[in-house]
């Protein structure tokens, strides 16, 4: 394998006296002379395209600056030993400062030089002229000079000097912040709301313009990177390597372009809604890393934004990140939806559907500016063309505080009643409905039926602690089979406990009736029968459960009603033929039917509706001319 090797040339500068020296470098190895004979070569591997080195007489270390991994090296002179730091930029000079121990390495690409620690490795950046090259340590002003080969100036920097971190400023001037950084969801950044349409969107520190994407329809829409540096964070750390990310804008700012230097609060563009958004707003990212050759944002590392800045937040707001709606109902009863909103201007219901080539991000937000103390009711609602397995999740922010009702439940699951959240000012309380899920519980069942009670309780944010059900107000196990030997109306309940102390409780009502016949022969069930007035009518019917067994123990009742203009009249009690009926009580017979014995003796002529009524509640009936 073929190797390239240039000859370049560096100051190293030692008690006042620059001395000028050449070394050959390849991608990857450093060639200096280190020991005698005359002659004798050792090679130290270093970065990718080694470029300026320097003597540090404190660690008896060379410090090398590798153009392509954006690192300097720091080689020890007897052992050859390495350990490499990350540093921004294109790295070019590099010179030793003995006063603060430090090297000072010139970031050619962004205009700064880095002050390295040589035992910490701990850094910060100050700005320089444009495309800063050669660096040299003067110890007579403790300053370092730094050529600008962009710029034609030499910038002198003393040591002591304060360091370029500012903290960053807003993007925008104002606007209530809808999203925050979920990398969960892939998204990482937040969004900023559409009130700011067309409003200015500025730089939030100095800077340099590293990328510019002016097409409309691409996923992003029109965007800006520009990379800061070292930044402060609100805790008063220091953050490396930052650049920010402005995507969906309506206009980027005809005065832009990439490699210009900005300064903090210049703008940029204004907020729109380009690229795959169904809003206006502002989706602002914070990211921290080099950047990269191919200017590939997804190799550095997303960041909170609201770590270094605060944004206002609605009072109270729930997110949804799924197919389906919600309603919510406040103290008052005041609702927000889609389709409703009794607050005005004071709150809000905003969609969006957002994506930058690398995710699409579907959420609506609801918010309201004033919070109230109560409780607050949210019923979920699958939107049209919903799918069982499809999921959803919920999260609810009061005062800036977030928590979660729901985290990717199957739409199947969605509770029967609302998410409730209470409220004593800032101060919540989450009752979280458990789903209760059961077996097929149909409304009707013959006697004796055999039903498999099947049950669970799905909380998916605080877990299920306790379920339980009865039937009839006896305790039944989940898969066990139950005789529904109970006439007329059954109850199924089952109750939960979730470990947040939340009860839900669910409750099925279904009938047990008997397997009837219907009135037998000679009663037609079409009602097309007519009879002699003075006649015995025989009126039987059978009765049995699903196992086809006779049911005889049943008690029913006849009841007869005259019907005149299609107007059927009041039931009244009929008079029997025969001694054996009782009033008009049916009798079981030795076939084991229910019979009883109609005289029509006191009936009229015309038509008669006949009625058995049973005690499980059921009714046999049918139509009778008597002339």
């Amino acid at each position: 394998m073929k190797k390239y090797f240039t000859q370049k040339f560096f100051k190293f500068v030692i008690a006042n006296i620059v001395i000028v020296c050449s070394v050959f470098v390849n991608t990857n190895t450093i060639f200096a002379q280190v020991a005698p004979p005359a002659g004798t070569r050792v090679e130290y591997p270093v970065g990718s395209e080694p470029w300026g080195v320097a003597f540090d007489n404190v660690t008896n270390s060379v410090w090398v600056t590798n153009y392509y991994s954006n690192t300097v090296s720091k080689v020890d002179i007897n052992t050859g030993a390495r350990v490499d730091f990350d540093v921004r930029g294109r790295l070019l000079g590099v010179a030793f400062d003995n006063v603060t121990n430090s090297v000072w390495v010139a970031n050619g690409s962004i205009n700064t030089v880095s002050k390295v620690n040589i035992n910490t490795g701990a850094m910060v950046d100050y700005s320089t002229g444009v495309f800063p090259h050669g660096i040299a340590f003067d110890n007579v002003t403790n300053s370092v000079w730094v050529t600008n080969s962009g710029s034609n100036t030499v910038s002198k920097i003393a040591i002591g000097a304060q360091p370029l971190s500012p903290q960053m400023i807003n993007p925008t001037d104002s606007g209530i912040l809808k999203q925050e950084l979920d990398p969960a969801r892939n998204h990482y950044g937040i969004d900023i709301d559409k009130t700011l349409n067309q409003k200015p969107v500025k730089s939030t520190a100095k800077g340099t313009i590293v990328r510019i994407d002016s097409i409309n329809d691409s996923p992003a829409g029109k965007w800006v990177w520009v990379s800061h540096g070292s930044v402060t964070r609100k805790d008063g750390t220091i953050a490396e390597k930052i650049s920010t990310r402005y995507l969906h804008m309506d206009t980027i700012a005809t005065s832009t372009y990439v490699g210009k230097p900005v300064e903090q609060g210049e703008i940029l563009g204004t907020v729109g809604t380009t690229g795959v958004s169904t809003a206006p707003h502002l989706h602002f990212e914070v990211r921290q890393g080099d950047i990269p050759v191919n200017l590939d944002y997804r190799l550095t590392t997303a960041l909170d934004p609201l770590l270094f800045f605060n944004y206002v937040k609605s009072a109270f707001s729930v997110s949804v990140y799924s197919p389906v709606d919600v309603i919510i109902t406040d103290p008052d009863g005041l609702i927000l939806s889609k389709t409703q909103n009794d607050f005005g201007a004071n709150a809000d219901y905003f969609e969006l559907t957002e994506s930058d080539g690398d995710y699409t991000l579907e959420y609506e937000i609801a918010s309201v500016d004033q919070l109230k103390s109560g409780d607050y009711a949210i019923r979920v609602v699958p939107e049209s063309g919903a799918q069982p397995d499809d999921v959803y999740t919920i999260k609810t922010t009061v005062c800036g505080n977030t928590v979660s009702l729901s985290e990717n439940t199957p739409v199947k699951y969605i509770p029967d009643t609302s998410y409730i959240i209470r409220t004593n000012g800032c101060v919540i309380e989450r009752i979280i409905p458990i789903k209760i899920i059961t077996s097929d519980i149909g409304s009707l069942y013959l006697l004796n039926s055999n039903l498999e009670i099947q049950f669970q309780a799905i909380d998916n944010i605080f877990g299920t602690a306790n379920i339980f059900a009865t039937v009839n107000g006896v305790s039944v196990s989940n898969n066990q089979i139950v005789t529904l030997d109970k006439l007329g109306s059954n109850v199924l309940m089952i109750i939960a406990t979730d470990n947040n102390g939340n009860v839900t409780t669910l409750t099925k009502t279904f009938t047990v009736n008997y397997n009837t016949t219907g009135f037998l022969p000679p009663i037609k069930s079409d009602g097309s029968a007519v009879y002699n007035l003075g006649r015995t009518l025989p009126v039987k019917f059978a009765l049995s459960d699903a196992n086809g067994n006779f049911a005889t123990q049943a008690t029913a009742h006849l009841y007869i009603a005259k019907i005149s203009n299609n107007v059927i009249g009041s039931d009244s009690i009929p008079f029997s033929a025969v001694v054996a009926d009782t009033g008009n009580q049916f009798r079981i017979d030795g076939q084991k039917l229910y019979n009883y014995n109609l005289s029509t003796d006191n009936m009229s002529t015309g038509t008669w509706q006949i009625k058995a009524i049973l005690d499980s509640g059921q009714e046999i009936k049918a139509l009778v001319g008597i002339k």
